[in-house]
């Protein structure tokens, strides 16, 4: 597949007239014709969109204003391109056609044109446009956050977009009722989200001139903690663990949790397998070890016993560990980085049901989590964060457009800075 590089192709009725149409001569005719050109409105800007010719090099965009004649505007290199500075009341007539670049540098174009588009937006100052949305509210639930408005008058759809911190607002799809529920946040970020109504004109989507008012959304680290009508005693972090080797056997100690029960303790090999999960009412755990030579890890969470359930407390942080006599502690309670790097992942799939994905991949030995970053079509990618090796992201909007995914895993160094795996491989994923 290749990678969507958007243009931004600037259409002003002065530069059109001065444009030289370029000549409809062709060296030869093998490539294949572009079929089902198609565009939507994105504000002011309409969004091209065609079937990719397989043995293309790219493609050539015409356009007429009015019924006049044919100017080229510019190159695509993708099935896509952006047209900006629409006018309202100009009739857009626009057609493509593919190329081949020859071993001179010379262009073999395709036999015909694409089929022919219309464009012709109503004056923008009617009294019929869109109200914008004014009450635009946040309820945060657990790791998700549902936003919800009141409902515009004539409006055929709303579209959602989120401020990603270092990316800017985004896109992330649209829903023709007046709430929606966004996953996939990242713990200890602030986002904000804004929200914008729709209708269909003559069959063309044409938004309000203006967006809701803004929210923000925090999601707050509430992993393993306990919840608060099970308890009122929340258990405290593990901390200072430390792993000493002698022999064939690791002992791991740390520090008392305050109203801890007792105490799970996982230990980890290099393919990323639980080895050893088990209790203990002390501070203090005596393991065997199998293989000597093979790096571990370790962490340790408290639990305590609340109407017949255990009810967990924070993990600690990992503890890296090799079966040799050695002594590994974490007295500043940052994570400690792993001997080995961490290795790509493998065996990304992606099951698709509706308009929601599951991701599953192989687990990365030494992971502290993994990152999924999604092309999103029309916009610049996505990041989620999780710390298994299974995400679900809900949103797929699109249809006939590749959601392109891949995964890395991270692990953290002494530092406490995130240090990455290479991506895997990509899949494509399109919705249902």
């Amino acid at each position: 597949m290749i990678k969507e590089k958007r243009i931004l192709l600037k259409i002003f009725l002065i530069v059109l007239l001065m444009l030289v149409a370029v000549s409809t001569e062709t060296l030869a005719t093998s490539s294949t014709t572009v079929t089902e050109l198609r565009y939507r409105m994105i504000g002011e800007k309409a969004y091209l969109q065609w079937n990719t010719v397989s043995d293309a090099s790219g493609y050539e965009v015409y356009a007429s204003l009015n019924n006049g004649k044919y100017c080229y505007l510019g190159d695509s290199l993708t099935n896509s391109v952006y047209l900006t500075g629409i006018q309202p009341n100009v009739v857009y007539n626009i057609k493509v056609r593919a190329y081949q670049l020859t071993a001179n540098g010379s262009r073999r174009y395709s036999v015909n044109y694409s089929n022919i588009i219309t464009i012709n937006i109503s004056n923008s100052n009617d009294s019929t446009v869109l109200d914008a949305i004014k009450d635009l509210k946040v309820t945060k639930l657990g790791e998700s956050s549902t936003l919800s408005w009141s409902k515009i008058s004539g409006a055929a759809g709303y579209d959602i977009y989120v401020y990603i911190p270092n990316m800017g607002y985004k896109c992330i799809g649209s829903v023709t009722n007046n709430a929606v529920t966004i996953q996939g946040f990242e713990t200890g970020k602030t986002y904000y989200a804004k929200v914008i109504a729709y209708r269909y004109i003559n069959g063309i989507k044409e938004t309000a001139k203006q967006y809701s008012n803004e929210v923000s959304i925090r999601i707050e680290n509430t992993l393993n903690k306990p919840s608060e009508d099970v308890t009122s005693e929340k258990l405290s972090r593990v901390t200072g663990l430390t792993a000493k080797v002698t022999g064939t056997s690791v002992q791991l100690s740390w520090n008392k949790v305050d109203n801890a029960t007792g105490y799970e303790i996982t230990v980890t090999t290099p393919n990323g397998n639980e080895i050893s999960t088990t209790t203990t009412e002390t501070t203090k755990k005596i393991l065997n070890i199998t293989n000597t030579k093979s790096n571990y890890s370790a962490k340790v969470v408290a639990y305590t016993i609340t109407n017949g359930k255990k009810v967990y407390g924070t993990e600690s942080v990992i503890v890296y560990f090799k079966g040799e006599n050695q002594t590994t502690e974490n007295p500043s309670d940052k994570p400690v980085q792993s001997t080995e790097k961490l290795t790509k992942v493998s065996g990304l799939k992606a099951q698709v049901s509706g308009q929601a994905v599951t991701f599953t991949w192989d687990s990365v030995a030494g992971a502290d989590g993994y990152e999924i970053y999604m092309d999103v079509p029309y916009y610049s990618g996505m990041v989620w964060t999780v710390e298994k090796n299974k995400a679900r992201i809900t949103g797929l909007t699109e249809y006939g457009v590749s959601y392109t995914t891949k995964v890395r895993a991270y692990s953290y160094d002494k530092n406490g800075k995130k240090i990455y795996g290479d991506y895997s491989n990509e899949v494509e994923v399109y919705r249902d």
